[in-house]
């Protein structure tokens, strides 16, 4: 992955500068990929994706392997399961969404 393809990803400029936002945690890296900034990265892609976002397409879109993203979808698909809160990703389609979580789905449907 350049780095110009992680800037246009998570928004940062060329020093690094996130506009003011925390740089996310890094986990260990995988071949060279700054995990923690691919993992924020395909949060901000499920988030806009109107399907589900495939490892194909989000390694073609990230400058990944299809293997690197693979792992890294399934890393943010296991944070979203072990954090509290109204939001999950789930594995459809041949592809990952980021969706709310049913136990809100009564909060959800008010919005109808």
């Amino acid at each position: 992955m350049t780095s110009e393809t992680i800037r246009k990803a998570t928004g940062t400029t060329a020093g690094g500068n996130t506009a003011g936002r925390r740089t996310p945690a890094v986990d260990e890296p995988e071949d060279g990929v700054d995990v923690g900034r691919v993992k924020s990265a395909l949060e901000a892609l499920l988030l806009v994706s109107l399907e589900p976002l495939s490892p194909r397409r989000a390694a073609t879109v990230l400058g990944l392997t299809e293997a690197q993203a693979r792992t890294c979808l399934r890393l943010l698909k296991d944070d979203f399961a072990r954090r509290e809160g109204g939001l999950d990703v789930i594995e459809i389609g041949g592809g990952y969404r980021l969706v709310s979580r049913p136990e809100f789905d009564e909060f959800v449907a008010r919005l109808d």
